[in-house]
């Protein structure tokens, strides 16, 4: 990331004109590796504040086929995708198949998205944002959470109804 590296160049750069007379006392040392710690920051603030400007888009990584199960508690259907908290933190929980078996899975509900469609399987696909143009990567650091997922289920799966 040269937008980084260029400003603790320039932050070591004014550190050792700025104590040069004194640059074999250990103070000095620790202030210019200081400077150039404080340099890299100030660094990847810039990079992201230039990522703001840069066209984003998701790139899919990973696909799981969810497996649908028979839900003795549901008046019709079957079980693709629950919810649910542990201390007070939401998560969603889903069957995969795993060899021959079945495995439950959950996921942190931050960074989900659901989509009905017109479908009788269920899909999780795990997403990572990259700059459409790839040379932004040099100068720019995505403000943007790079991984999101997104569950592609039945038209009907998500129940919009209170208790």
């Amino acid at each position: 990331m040269y937008t980084v590296l260029i400003c603790a160049v320039v932050f070591l750069t004014a550190a050792l004109a700025l104590f040069r007379r004194t640059i074999k006392d250990p103070f000095t040392q620790l202030m210019c590796v200081a400077t150039v710690a404080f340099g890299a920051f100030v660094g990847i603030g810039i990079a992201k504040s230039i990522g703001d400007h840069f066209p984003i888009c998701e790139v899919p990584i990973k696909e799981v086929k969810l497996v649908s199960l028979s839900a003795s508690d549901a008046s019709s259907g079957s079980f693709f995708l629950g919810t649910g908290a542990v201390n007070d933190h939401q998560y969603y929980f889903f069957f995969q198949r795993v060899g021959s078996g079945f495995a439950l899975e959950k996921l942190d509900a931050g960074g989900v998205t659901i989509y009905e469609q017109n479908r009788t399987d269920g899909r999780l696909v795990t997403m990572r944002a990259r700059f459409k143009n790839p040379e932004a990567w040099h100068w720019a650091i995505p403000n943007k959470n790079p991984i999101s997922y997104a569950f592609y289920v039945p038209n009907g799966v998500p129940r919009r109804t209170l208790s």
